[in-house]
């Protein structure tokens, strides 16, 4: 663990209406509801900040300690963050584009994006001396917060949906964690892990908005795009969103970056959501202010399956920092996206969940109608692993050839390849 060094966060802000907050165990706005920004003395922040020079890669995301809010000396870590940013170039040439790049979250410890936020929520438990944790998830939260919790030697409970695929339970299961399956969605499991966490004094730390320390996990892969560019921003980040901390937190994170006058431009943000499950979409598109829940969510991409009921204020608050970014939000067809995911594994090898082909749709959408130039620099985020949730079907796997063992065998088969 990393001793040295400490936390330059001061307090927290309420998005909505402005409130500043003490640091401790917070969630959201005690007036609105709203989710909480923590805030930083920027003035003692400077490029080495972002640039990591105070420690090593083997740091991960915490060479950046200075912009997170955990003491140092609290930290659990699995080595979350320093993932590649990959050039696609045959997905770039499929699309349209010639300057496409993949952040490649599914390489993080427990698989998916949710480390980076889980990392830091636990570590920020730990520094409060939580016994217990509790989150709601739809299978990668809830496998990242179940290997955090393991590490810092805290009891964890996970509240899932009741259909949460069986590959994601065994994750969450086997470092320990209890789970309780819902029957009911995302929403229901936030509400039920808001209830226990006030009446139990657990520690909630679902990655939504819920905990404010979380998001400031997200905001780290904004400075690792940014370094491996040469210290710029891209034109555009094409994030697949449920609630959206984690485009917030880029956004955040490339914010920070200009105030410091490391980068020069922010880049715009495309919150890309399944057709079946996509409020902050139809908001965008109906040019609402305001966020609505998502009366009946049905989607294969289980990662974004978030219908927003009860705290449609998440996904206001993500609503105004893609239009502030100069973004766009965009829904999907499941039809579509399992397609698009299974054209970035055909494509550039990359195998994933069907949560991240809604980003890759959605660039092909956007670059087919003109909105993304072919010259435009764009960054899709692979926020899942295919072995969390196959985009393919089990289904597909029953006409696979089968042959006597032989060379003549195979040769007949190779005929018809």
């Amino acid at each position: 663990m990393i001793t040295e060094g400490h936390t330059l966060a001061i307090s927290a802000t309420c998005s909505m209406c402005g409130k500043r907050v003490s640091l401790g165990r917070i969630y959201r706005c005690d007036v609105c509801e709203g989710p909480l920004d923590i805030d930083y003395d920027y003035a003692k922040i400077g490029h080495a900040s972002f640039e990591g020079t105070s420690g090593t890669r083997a740091d991960g995301m915490w060479v950046y300690r200075d912009l997170l809010p955990a003491s140092p000396g609290y930290m659990v870590t699995l080595g979350e963050g320093q993932t590649p940013l990959l050039k696609a170039e045959r997905l770039g040439r499929s699309v349209g584009l010639r300057s496409l790049w993949v952040k490649d979250e599914t390489r993080q410890p427990t698989g998916s994006f949710k480390d980076r936020p889980i990392s830091v929520a636990v570590s920020q438990a730990r520094e409060m001396g939580t016994d217990i944790v509790v989150t709601a998830s739809t299978g990668n939260a809830a496998a990242s917060m179940a290997a955090y919790a393991a590490k810092a030697a805290i009891r964890a409970v996970v509240l899932v949906p009741a259909d949460t695929p069986v590959t994601k339970l065994l994750q969450i299961a086997s470092p320990g964690a209890r789970i309780v399956r819902v029957d009911g969605s995302f929403s229901d499991c936030s509400e039920l892990a808001q209830a226990a966490a006030s009446e139990f004094g657990w520690c909630n730390v679902t990655s939504t908005f819920e905990n404010p320390y979380s998001v400031e996990g997200d905001k780290t892969v904004a400075y690792e795009i940014a370094a491996a560019l040469g210290w710029r921003g891209p034109s555009w980040i094409i994030v697949p969103v449920g609630s959206g901390p984690l485009l917030v937190g880029i956004g955040k994170g490339f914010a920070e970056m200009q105030r410091a006058g490391l980068v020069d431009h922010l880049p715009k943000l495309v919150a890309a959501q399944a057709a079946g499950c996509a409020p902050i979409a139809r908001a965008f598109v109906r040019n609402a202010e305001t966020v609505e829940p998502w009366e009946s969510p049905h989607t294969v991409a289980m990662g974004i399956r978030d219908p927003l009921v009860g705290y449609s204020v998440d996904g206001t608050y993500t609503l105004r920092a893609v239009r502030r970014s100069g973004g766009q939000a965009v829904a999907v067809a499941d039809e579509v996206l399992l397609h698009s995911a299974r054209l970035l594994t055909e494509t550039e090898g990359l195998y994933v969940e069907p949560s991240v082909g809604v980003a890759v749709a959605a660039v092909s959408a956007l670059a087919d109608g003109g909105t993304i130039d072919a010259d435009d620099t764009v960054v899709i985020v692979s926020t899942g692993h295919g072995l969390k949730q196959s985009p393919m079907s089990v289904d597909e796997m029953q006409g696979l050839p089968k042959i006597r063992p032989g060379l003549e065998s195979l040769d007949a088969l190779r005929l018809v390849l």
